[in-house]
């Protein structure tokens, strides 16, 4: 695979309660995409995507993830 697209819709009203929600535009947000694909049963063998380029191990380490700018 060289490459794939997502399109998501983030549901405002799921996170209401956190602050700066929806953002205002230029609002920055740290987040990150990621894929795995566990087409073979080992699971630590997986195919990690991520749009945020990630040192391992960081795929849960948010000081890590990419910046959203909201327009």
């Amino acid at each position: 695979i060289q490459a794939w697209r997502v399109q998501m819709m983030i549901p405002w009203a799921l996170i209401a309660t956190l602050p700066n929600v929806p953002p205002a535009p230029g609002s920055r947000w740290r987040g990150n995409l990621g894929r795995i694909d566990y087409d073979d049963a080992d699971t630590h063998g997986a195919n990690v995507i991520s749009w945020a380029p990630l040192p391992k191990p960081a795929f849960h380490n948010p000081a890590a993830f990419g910046i959203l700018i909201f327009e």
